[in-house]
């Protein structure tokens, strides 16, 4: 079956700043009227980057990086770069849904899916061709398998990371998650990129290996960089 990946980016919403929140033992700041972390919230969040990832013909792995970066444009504020960022994550997504191109994520239907699905409605896009509801069931994976789920044995509430796993199956992984705010807040959108490159690439090998498409670990996932397309050759 063709599948493809997406993995979101979050940091708070700049509207947050203010707002009251209660500071738990570790020093990790929620806001009180959601309960949740801002970056984690559909409501209190802005989306940096969305990353998609597959293999092509050739067998290579694919990336579209789709960045807050890219749409900076004089005028432009938060709202547009946003909406303009979005816009063309989902049109590509769109496109291999339609297709029939199985969706592939990790957490994507506690988290990504949902922030992608309600940023971009808040933003005033709209995409009937998209079936949310579907897409989000947790229990069906025809068109959206989601690897926590699955690991889980259809425990939504699961533990371990992505990162757990891939150590695992022999995946090569990062976990750079705390450093995405402080890269956007320094202008480090070298690292953002390379980090949304890695995890697409990881979230294809680890289907692979889940699903059997290939055999034994991987131990390479190469460099790349570029808005549109990046190609991460796998060395096995």
């Amino acid at each position: 079956m063709n599948f493809f990946t997406l993995d979101i980016e979050t940091i708070p919403h700049e509207r947050t700043d203010g707002i009251p929140r209660i500071v738990d033992d570790e020093g990790r700041a929620y806001l009180e009227a959601t309960g949740a972390l801002p970056s984690l919230h559909a409501a209190t969040c802005r989306v940096v980057q969305v990353s998609l990832g597959r293999r092509n013909r050739t067998g290579e792995i694919e990336t579209g990086i789709y960045q807050w970066d890219d749409y900076e444009t004089p005028g432009a504020g938060p709202d547009d770069i946003e909406r303009a960022l979005l816009r063309d994550a989902l049109d590509a997504a769109a496109l291999r849904l339609t297709k029939g191109h199985q969706l592939v994520t990790f957490n994507g239907k506690g988290f990504d899916l949902s922030v992608v699905r309600w940023r971009s409605r808040i933003l005033g896009l709209s995409y009937p061709e998209i079936r949310w509801e579907l897409l989000g069931h947790p229990y069906r994976e025809e068109s959206h398998l989601d690897l926590r789920i699955l690991l889980g044995n259809g425990n939504r509430a699961a533990r371990g990371t992505l990162q757990v796993w891939a150590d695992a199956f022999g995946v090569p992984a990062r976990e750079c998650g705390a450093l995405v705010e402080g890269w956007v807040h320094n202008g480090n959108w070298t690292a953002l990129r390379e980090y949304g490159e890695s995890e697409a690439a990881t979230l294809v090998l680890m289907y692979e290996r889940i699903t059997g498409a290939v055999e034994g670990p991987s131990s390479h996932i190469g460099e790349g960089a570029g808005r549109e397309t990046s190609r991460h050759p796998e060395d096995t």
